[in-house]
């Protein structure tokens, strides 16, 4: 578990969750999927609904980290709802596939894919 994480960004782990922190940046209120996204050098977090402050947002929301234990950055929305599986095949250098589900009277289960800008 990560418990710390040093002004130098050096992390501190232990095997006992009690002492474990909160990733610096990152909000959710749903399940959500990491991955390292080798063509941008970040790790990414997407998530289905995150929070706001006027409660749950209905967005997928992306955030960015330069280590999985941040600080983390949100770098970007999706409309939709149950929005939380990123897909390792097929990503390119600036994309990366998701997945999204849901609906109304019918279920659906639809991938997208993501463009990144990269800055430098």
């Amino acid at each position: 578990y990560l418990t710390a994480v040093g002004a130098d960004g050096s992390p501190s782990w232990s095997s006992s969750a009690s002492g474990a922190i909160a990733l610096a940046g990152l909000s959710t209120l749903a399940t959500g999927s990491a991955l390292y996204h080798g063509g941008t050098g970040q790790y990414l977090f997407l998530t289905g609904v995150s929070s706001s402050p006027t409660g749950p947002d209905p967005h997928g929301t992306l955030f960015a980290a330069p280590k999985p234990w941040g600080p983390w950055t949100k770098v970007g929305e999706i409309p939709g709802l149950s929005i939380s599986t990123l897909i390792t095949k097929g990503a390119g250098p600036t994309s990366v596939f998701f997945t999204a589900a849901g609906g109304t009277e019918t279920y659906n289960l639809n991938i997208g894919r993501i463009d990144l800008k990269v800055s430098n």
